[in-house]
């Protein structure tokens, strides 16, 4: 049995957030607007790759039912489910795309060490070409729904996904937007207004992308098994680099075999 030990949320220790170093950031008199740039953009890749997971599992796992009985436990799947192993035999041709893409998300933050002169050109670029394989992926998606063949599953992916890729596109473009404006005239006043009001709004889309997946759900299943009183309310906001989840997240993808998923 997968052992996995919760706290009552009162005692866990937590790691420092990329939010919580932003706002130690924005409390410095004298701040790079180059270092800002490049924090923020590791802050954003962390909701992107949990999208990408998140739309990886859909394809994988369509059906859904038997995650929560195998991720808990060793036991045999329940009769009415096919097997880990034959749902990877399955395959899926967008599952490709989708690893390209979850690996263009993570090359960006190693390319954050770039020289100054460049590091603005150089998030505008990849994120125009994340932004451009999302909308992609989504459009082929919608235009599957057309075809017989392929519209009741696509749809099922779709009605679990439409709006955490509405929510993802809005979210790239609207940082391409800041970032081209730091290659304008712009007081470090105003690109750190700007910055604090997208990072308070990352935050809440990454809470929202967390609940809004079947990870979470199974994470709050886990936690208040057993318990006379919930331990975790959904309600509360959400902290994506919570350290326990992130325990969860990470070997829950190991289990299903979706880090697994190389493009070589």
């Amino acid at each position: 049995m997968m052992q996995f030990n919760v706290r009552s949320p009162v005692v866990k220790a937590r790691e420092e957030t990329y939010l919580k170093k932003i706002e130690r950031v924005f409390n410095v008199d004298k701040i790079s607007t180059h270092d800002l740039l490049r924090l923020e953009t590791v802050h954003l890749c962390d909701p992107l790759q949990f999208f990408t997971n998140g739309l990886l599992e859909s394809l994988m796992y369509p059906d859904g039912k038997f995650l929560v009985h195998h991720v808990a436990t060793s036991k045999k799947l329940v009769q009415d489910s096919i097997s880990i192993d034959q749902a990877l035999q399955l395959g899926h041709p967008k599952m490709l795309e989708l690893i390209y893409l979850r690996d263009r998300i993570g090359s960006i933050r190693g390319k954050m060490d770039v020289e100054n002169s460049k590091l603005n050109q150089t998030i505008i670029e990849n994120l125009q070409e994340v932004h451009a394989l999302v909308m992609a992926i989504y459009t082929e998606f919608k235009e599957h729904l057309k075809v017989r063949l392929y519209k009741d599953f696509y749809g099922f992916v779709l009605k679990e996904q439409k709006e955490n890729f509405h929510t993802v596109l809005q979210m790239i473009q609207k940082y391409i937007n800041i970032v081209e404006k730091t290659k304008q005239a712009i007081t470090p006043e105003s690109l750190l207004s700007s910055m604090k009001s997208f990072n308070v709004e990352l935050s809440i889309v990454a809470d929202k992308l967390v609940k809004n997946s079947r990870c979470f759900k199974e994470y709050t299943d886990v936690i208040n098994a057993g318990s006379e009183n919930l331990l975790f309310n959904a309600n509360d906001q959400f902290d994506l680099a919570d350290v326990e989840f992130q325990q969860f997240y990470k070997e829950r993808l190991d289990r299903l075999k979706i880090s697994a998923r190389r493009l070589f």
